[in-house]
């Protein structure tokens, strides 16, 4: 009994010891206790970090998504390899930039939790990827871009304006969407969304998707323009819904 009184009564020195070096430590080196509160602002403040920067992230994924549905890029992958080429020459790669250092910022961000920092960076980093693609697909596909677009016009908002205002320095020459205006014997003419008027020849190579094509029908050409013709590729008519 008494042995182990003795050895409780060393545990308790070495015990106290410890933490009189700490405190010395704490003391000497000017370090200052936080009060609970100063914790939990940082993690509040952390956490609408997380949710601004994940927004910013579906608002520029969701606008690369409408600038390749304006200009109607999204569609041509549906004339085969050629049109797959030409969606990834259309990809707004500046954007793509921007994006890819907002998720690098989000993940340091994320990474602060418990959930993120368990789980391998790649992993992680892939499935935070995925997560931003899949939410600007969607989101582009609605008609947020669009209302957006008006309001920034009707209400001249600074920065939104000119973005939405200069969607056409993303028209490729080989992608054209417009109207029909009128029906010939060898395909249609149709007018541009900038304005221009151009004669749509249909030939056996061109890749009619739809066929029964008639005046006021909203479509997307395939083809490169030569004094006012084209010699279509691929043509295909959009749904109210795609032109939202």
């Amino acid at each position: 009994m008494n042995d182990e009184r003795a050895q409780l009564r060393t545990d308790g020195e070495a015990t106290g010891e410890a933490k009189s070096r700490i405190l010395g430590v704490i003391h000497d080196r000017g370090v200052a206790m936080r009060p609970r509160w100063h914790f939990v602002l940082r993690g509040v403040l952390a956490a609408l970090g997380c949710a601004i920067m994940f927004a910013t992230l579906l608002y520029l994924a969701s606008f690369a998504v409408f600038v390749l549905r304006y200009t109607g890029a999204w569609f041509v992958p549906a004339f085969g390899v050629r049109g797959w080429l030409v969606l990834l020459l259309s990809l707004p790669w500046f954007l793509g930039i921007m994006i890819v250092l907002f998720i690098v910022v989000l993940e340091i961000l994320v990474r602060r939790y418990s959930f993120a920092y368990r789980r391998p960076l790649l992993l992680s980093s892939a499935a935070l990827s995925a997560l931003v693609i899949f939410g600007g697909v969607v989101v582009g596909m609605t008609s947020f871009h669009g209302r957006v677009s008006r309001f920034a016009s009707e209400n001249a908002l600074p920065g939104f304006e000119n973005m939405y205002h200069e969607l056409e320095s993303w028209h490729r020459d080989d992608v054209h969407r417009g109207v029909i205006k009128k029906m010939t014997e060898k395909g249609f003419i149709f007018r541009e969304y900038d304005g221009d008027v151009l004669n749509v020849v249909i030939v056996p190579k061109t890749n009619a998707i739809d066929t029964d094509l008639a005046p006021d029908d909203i479509v997307v050409v395939f083809g490169r323009e030569g004094r006012g013709i084209i010699e279509a590729d691929g043509v295909r008519r959009l749904s109210p819904s795609d032109v939202e």
